[in-house]
């Protein structure tokens, strides 16, 4: 049989998704449990979270991170050697991340092995050791790290990009903080981040895996359901500063390529206009098709990708566009983006509407195939106090999504006029390129 591949194929009935049961259950000290029953491979998977990150470092830039780093380096006695051996023949894992809102402990074991696993897991929350030639360790690491960071240009785009949009809020500094203020955190630091954001008041966990419910409340009863110790909870009332359009030009000598990020403050998560976001921004640069993509790569040329995002905080959302460019085609890469964002409300066709849903209703069911998948997912829903049916109705409210809510959405959160443009390149270039425009002077790496 020949398949005639210039004929788009038809799309099949409508997609039925739905999250198997969210069950909410409390330990005898009073933690939270969301769980997940998931069984069709002998996996759990459980992500402990705190409500703490890099927007507590207060003076101490990176404060958080090296909490991360040290946590699991050794715990109720136990060394970092004795804790890394004992969860590898187990066959299971533990992994530690942190951002400015959260601190997450997540632990992945087979079924058969995931009471002593979450033995471990509990003793690295409840007991670290932090001993001072661990903290010295894992400082050196992460010096080195931000070390390297300064040539990743990548990585210094998005860090000065966002040190320039949230200016004077807890969300200004980079989450692994800088050599400066690395210099200035000693180990009793990493200690008083520990007593004041951990304990059983500040944690969620969320299970999703091959488990009955009673064996699994048994198992974090007799855990982390023992754990009485309570953290303080700060809260923040940071405001940002409406800006107009400025262009900022980060030196990196004799740099081939610019990277670019280009974008401003926008509405937060909590707005009801979540949906209406997400499909205008997949129209703009969230898709491979998207008008930004198209235009750079595949009608210019000048890139391999290019594309943009609402990225949201506790606190905050942020709009923002990201590429790399050949330095001597930055400018024109930059003008065009501008261009696209500029009226970009008013041309938004409902074609491109319908798209964009169908896209991304097609795609919704892949973000829930793993046991980590729907984890990260619930935990989400718990950071940001979602409904727990949120999920179940997301292709409903994404359904309803018009053109004038999407034309509304874009009116007010992609705004060409505050548009904050920071380049990462060679500054010399760039200025002979620039030489018209206004621009901060070149920020040092």
């Amino acid at each position: 049989m020949t398949v005639n591949r210039s004929i788009v194929p038809n799309p099949v009935g409508e997609i039925k998704f739905h999250l198997p049961n969210i069950n909410i259950y409390k330990l005898e000290n009073g933690v939270e449990l969301i769980f997940v029953k998931k069984t069709d491979l002998p996996i759990i998977k459980i992500n402990a979270l705190f409500n703490c990150g890099a927007k507590f470092d207060g003076n101490r830039n990176g404060l958080a991170a090296l909490t991360s780093f040290l946590i699991d380096e050794g715990a109720d006695g136990l060394s970092a050697l004795e804790i890394d051996d004992e969860i590898e023949q187990l066959g299971s894992a533990i992994e530690i991340s942190t951002n400015h809102d959260s601190f997450i402990l997540e632990l992945i074991s087979m079924s058969d092995t995931f009471s002593q696993s979450l033995q471990i897991l509990s003793k690295i929350i409840t007991n670290p050791n932090f001993d001072e030639k661990d903290f010295q360790r894992e400082k050196s690491k992460l010096e080195n790290r931000l070390n390297q960071l300064k040539d990743v240009a990548d990585y210094q785009a998005s860090k000065f990009f966002n040190k320039i949009i949230f200016e004077n809020t807890e969300y200004g500094h980079p989450s692994l903080g800088n050599i400066q203020s690395l210099n200035t955190i000693c180990n009793s630091d990493v200690k008083k981040f520990y007593n004041n954001h951990f304990g059983k008041n500040n944690l969620t966990l969320i299970a999703v895996g091959n488990i009955e419910d009673d064996h699994l409340l048994d198992l974090l009863n007799s855990t982390l359901g023992k754990w009485e110790k309570e953290s303080n909870l700060l809260t923040f009332n940071s405001k940002t500063k409406t800006t107009s359009k400025k262009l900022y030009i980060v030196n990196k000598e004799d740099a081939p390529q610019s990277e670019i990020r280009i974008g401003h403050i926008s509405s937060n998560r909590y707005d009801g206009n979540y949906f209406s976001k997400l499909v205008a921004n997949n129209i703009f640069g969230g898709q491979f098709t998207s008008r930004i993509n198209l235009n750079l790569r595949e009608k210019r040329g000048i890139t391999y990708g290019a594309s943009s995002a609402f990225v949201y905080n506790k606190t905050f959302g942020q709009f923002s566009v990201g590429t790399s460019v050949q330095a001597e085609h930055t400018k024109i890469a930059v003008t065009e983006i501008l261009d696209e964002m500029k009226n970009f409300d008013s041309s938004i066709k409902e074609s491109e509407v319908e798209f964009a849903k169908s896209y991304l209703t097609k795609r919704y069911p892949s973000m829930f195939e793993t046991f980590s998948q729907i984890a990260k997912n619930i935990t989400s829903l718990s950071l940001f106090e979602l409904e727990n049916s949120f999920f179940n109705t997301y292709l409903e409210n994404l359904s309803n999504v018009s053109l004038a809510s999407v034309q509304k959405a874009a009116n007010k959160n992609i705004l060409f006029e505050r548009a904050q443009i920071v380049i990462v390149g060679n500054c010399k270039l760039l200025k002979s390129q620039f030489k018209d425009w206004i621009f901060v002077p070149e920020i040092q790496t």
